[in-house]
């Protein structure tokens, strides 16, 4: 979820235990644990109130936010992850009207912030002064970016909020110090990495594959997220057979491939009307409960949609269309596209991620017979961990592939030059030396 914002600044805010960057704020608010549900499918009235269980549901004021993404976990926790917009004033009071909206319609009592350590809550000032004191005192320290929206909202109510901060006070103080020795030379080393890597188009046209040049060239577009995972990933499962290598060892590329196959037998046009018939026989039933499934789906405008819709919504929608009298015939499309979401919800995300990138390093490790093939595509793979890293966009995986590289003598700048620039002077290319 984003916060609407303007232009963001670079300050430094003040809290109770010392100056802190305020370049990456991060909002956790643990809301709700899991609360047992019978076992009878429950009734249309629910579907908009269970936002533990069902996420999806979540309403927020569309002037103050915007919900990018929803996930169901296995471990019956509500988490709600808010990207904050640094000191920008306007940011930070849409995340207060964010975080008063979740206290007073979900009842949200505890929000977890980065750069803290322990209890950050300024309740302790309220018996101070007055609520209209606090208010005009704490929204003139906003202003000022030296408060923030979850603080200002602390000091400025009398909600029954708890602010937690997240952080090991000795990790973050040697985190900042990284990040600052990072930050002082990373357009330069970044410029550097850009001119390496420059040297790699005509190299890789020589040595790779032509077909393999091309898979290349569609990977490198999605990691620079200059075209989607959809692009790269037909690419992939397109590659993989070509070069012998199987998928029965990546268990969630195989059941997108089957979802996708489903995916062009629904007929989202047929579904949608199905839909819309069975609310009109359940609005007979329950107008006001109905009203607020049509509020629901109108912010998904069609069935077919990037960011999925909650299976339970449809499982149960269709139990209420069963016990209303609606013949199966009558929602044929609609039970095809609930089977459709069911298999999408069986797909690991992280797992199908991990899976892409082993089959992709499969691909060229059996494409690539010639030794001057391979070490060009591990100068590539160190390159582009390099720039991740100075990015400071490395994962936790990327950072330990790195490492496990750093100390080899092959990926030293000196080295890994000395091979291009030969190469490329082997092509009579001495000009992009």
């Amino acid at each position: 979820m984003e916060a609407s914002e303007t232009a963001p600044e670079n300050k430094l805010f003040k809290s109770r235990y010392g100056l802190l960057p305020r370049s990456i704020v991060l909002l956790l608010l643990a809301a709700f644990f899991f609360q047992e549900v019978a076992h009878a499918a429950p009734s249309v009235e629910s579907f908009s109130h269970d936002i533990v269980r069902h996420p999806a549901f979540l309403k927020l004021p569309n002037a103050s936010a915007r919900i990018e993404e929803v996930h169901e976990g296995p471990k019956g926790r509500l988490i709600i992850h808010i990207q904050d917009a640094h000191t920008n004033t306007s940011a930070q009071k849409n995340i207060s009207a964010i975080l008063e909206e979740l206290i007073t319609r979900y009842q949200v009592k505890t929000v977890f912030v980065e750069g803290g350590t322990r209890d950050d809550s300024l309740d302790f000032l309220r018996p101070l002064a007055p609520k209209s004191i606090r208010e005009r005192v704490s929204k003139k320290y906003l202003s000022a970016g030296e408060l923030n929206g979850v603080e200002y909202l602390s000091l400025g109510s009398d909600y029954d909020m708890e602010v937690r901060g997240v952080e090991d006070s000795s990790l973050y103080q040697k985190n900042l110090e990284t990040y600052a020795s990072i930050v002082s030379k990373r357009e330069k080393i970044l410029e550097y990495l850009g001119e390496i890597t420059r040297r790699l188009p005509a190299l890789k046209k020589k040595f790779y594959p032509a077909g393999l040049f091309q898979f290349d060239e569609t990977r490198r577009r999605f990691e620079n997220k200059e075209s989607d995972f959809t692009e790269y990933y037909e690419e992939l499962v397109k590659r993989a057979p070509l070069t012998g290598t199987g998928l029965l060892g990546f268990p969630n590329i195989l059941l997108l491939k089957n979802l996708k196959a489903l995916e062009s037998a629904v007929d989202f046009d047929k579904a949608n009307a199905e839909q819309e018939g069975l609310l009109k026989v359940l609005s007979e039933k329950d107008p006001e409960s109905v009203g607020e499934i049509r509020e629901f789906l109108g912010s998904l405008t069609k069935l077919k949609f990037h960011s999925q819709p909650p299976l339970f919504f449809y499982e149960n929608l269709l139990i209420s269309a069963r016990k209303a009298g609606v013949p199966k015939e009558a929602t044929a499309n609609l039970a095809q596209y609930t089977e459709y979401l069911k298999l999408y919800a069986s797909v690991d995300m992280t797992g199908l991620l991990a899976e892409t990138k082993a089959l992709e390093r499969e691909i060229f490790k059996t494409s690539l017979t010639e030794e001057d093939a391979n070490t060009l595509y591990e100068i590539d793979a160190y390159l582009s961990l390099l720039k991740n890293l100075f990015s400071l966009e490395i994962t936790a995986e990327n950072f330990n592939a790195y490492f496990a590289r750093k100390a080899d003598v092959r990926f030293e700048t000196v080295m890994m030059l000395a091979f291009l620039n030969r190469k490329l002077y082997d092509l009579d290319r001495a000009s992009e030396v």
